[in-house]
């Protein structure tokens, strides 16, 4: 019985353990969410000024067709080494979208020239 026991409640735990691959790829999908609201927010906050003309805002605008693929590429994959890649490129993304704000900061405020 104490067998028994044992066994049932280590089949528990395995079962409730979450597979890493899983977890890694939830953990991108979460990124890449994050990363599409924080887009979002930007769109609509520059979509009404003079900044919405410029081609940094329409790269801004049309990168969450990108996410998307990235968001349908990483549930294809089924070992991790083939999803490293994804973490470079939401690492890219994240520093792109922070360095597109700013350009489209300085379109709006240009930077003044003081002697």
């Amino acid at each position: 019985m104490k067998y028994a026991l044992v066994f049932v409640f280590a089949f528990v735990v395995l079962a409730c353990a979450d597979d890493p691959l899983e977890t890694f790829k939830k953990q991108l999908i979460d990124r890449i969410d994050a990363l599409e609201k924080l887009i979002a927010a930007d769109v609509k906050h520059y979509e009404n000024t003079k900044a919405a003309g410029s081609g940094e805002f329409q790269d801004l605008k049309s990168a969450p067709e990108t996410l998307e693929q990235y968001r349908a590429d990483i549930t294809k994959y089924t070992r991790k080494d083939d999803l490293l890649v994804y973490v470079d490129h939401m690492n890219y993304m994240e520093k792109w979208e922070t360095e597109t704000v700013q350009r489209l900061e300085k379109i709006i405020h240009p930077p003044t020239l003081t002697n």
